[in-house]
């Protein structure tokens, strides 16, 4: 009986150009910051906000490859190494990845496409099966969603051991990504299969240990999450801040709901309609000096469009030196992270009430007003909302530009109230 790669060399081969892999790209960049995917994908709660892989999205992969789905289809029918009866392993897509890496190893498509444009198309490619991967599990494991605040919990009190509570992979989508690109080192488990695309059962065997190795994670804390519900535990949402004799002001519930800030703002600001609210705008103006609801309306466009480029770009996170080496968070998601982060922790540090609005708004507006900064961190911030208000807007005045400054920064955490 023919093995998998004869039957799909003989009439699946796929189209591999320049172009497609940077078609491919895209799609990428575009399905990660769809919807409410973001919401998802960038946190570590799961079934809070669900993601989602749809069938047309697996037919996209086939569409850009030149791969004909029913045909590819017709020789899974044929193989013997296939069994029908595991839907993982049997499915077409998830065959397809395989397919399509094993040809991005070939020697003549690296010489042609470079090495570089190959593995970022592997990565891709790994990291699109995750998502469909993720978006399946927790569907399942939360049919009903989860509630935030017994998930927020829940994460918090998970052991240090899990990867979830690993800074480098403290959100699905810096985990998956770190899935996708440990499976493309030269040593890996998959190194075979991705180079001889055989024998049969260890393709079969690969695509059902990137499924596991992913899904486990996902249950782990599922159990945990339910487990908690059962006994009651969660997170009272009256106070992020928790008062200890001993120890004196300490923070509590924080960094869960700043991960969902976070997460929401992001995703907001790639959709410029949803971003620009007409009262905060207003309000953002009045409170800094110099500036008028068109000048910031103008700069939160601005803003806009560079984030979406970003995505596009995946430069989001990027972080660079000025010419005095100062660090400069040039990337839009960088940049709203650290600024939610610190303001948020600084005002739970004060004592301040999280409900408390006005109490939030006006200590932003003090600690980037202040006329001496000595906190690194609030400094860097302030110099990297300066170089995107100095490199996206018309204005050289000086005033001008400080007072754009502000109202940048108070418009973030104005829509950080509607976040939380």
């Amino acid at each position: 009986m023919a093995t998998l790669k004869e039957l799909f060399s003989e009439a699946c081969a796929p189209t591999i150009t320049r172009q497609v892999l940077m078609e491919l790209s895209r799609f990428t960049a575009m399905y990660e910051v769809r919807d409410k995917n973001p919401l998802a994908f960038n946190t570590p709660m799961l079934g809070v906000v669900k993601a989602y892989w749809y069938p047309k999205d697996a037919d996209a992969i086939f569409s850009i490859f030149s791969v004909d789905k029913r045909t590819f289809m017709q020789c899974i029918k044929s193989s013997p190494a296939v069994d029908k009866n595991f839907n993982v392993t049997s499915n077409e897509f998830n065959l397809l990845v395989i397919w399509l890496i094993y040809h991005l190893h070939n020697e003549g498509v690296v010489h042609a496409m470079t090495k570089q444009l190959c593995y970022q198309a592997c990565l891709d490619l790994l990291k699109l099966l995750n998502y469909k991967f993720f978006c399946g599990k927790v569907a399942m494991q939360f049919p009903y969603g989860a509630k935030e605040a017994v998930m927020q919990y829940t994460i918090d009190n998970l052991t240090a051991k899990s990867d979830i509570k690993n800074s480098e992979t403290d959100t699905w989508k810096k985990l998956i990504y770190k899935h996708a690109n440990a499976a493309l080192i030269p040593n890996s488990i998959y190194a075979n299969v991705f180079k001889n695309f055989g024998p049969d059962a260890a393709i079969v065997k690969s695509i059902s240990d990137i499924h596991t190795r992913l899904c486990r994670k996902i249950v782990l804390v599922s159990e945990s999450y339910y487990e908690n519900n059962a006994k009651g535990n969660a997170y009272v949402a009256t106070s992020l801040v928790t008062e200890d004799q001993e120890k004196g002001k300490m923070l509590g519930n924080l960094q869960g709901t700043i991960d969902v800030m976070i997460s929401r703002i992001t995703s907001i600001v790639l959709n410029t309609n949803e971003f620009l609210d007409p009262k905060f705008v207003k309000l953002a103006a009045k409170l800094a000096a110099n500036t008028r609801p068109d000048m910031i309306n103008t700069l939160l466009i601005a803003f806009s469009a560079m984030a979406t480029q970003q995505v596009r770009d995946k430069t989001s996170y990027e972080i660079v030196k000025d010419k005095t080496n100062n660090t400069l968070y040039v990337g839009y998601a960088k940049l709203l992270e650290e600024l939610i982060q610190k303001i948020y922790r600084r005002a739970a540090l004060s004592g301040i009430d999280m409900k408390n609005n006005l109490a939030i708004l006006q200590l932003a507006k003090n600690t980037f007003t202040a006329s001496r900064v000595i906190d690194a961190d609030i400094l860097c911030i302030k110099n990297s909302v300066d170089n995107f208000v100095t490199t996206h807007t018309k204005y050289t005045r000086a005033g001008t530009l400080v007072g754009l400054r502000l109202g940048f920064i108070l418009y973030v955490i104005l829509l950080s109230f509607k976040s939380r």
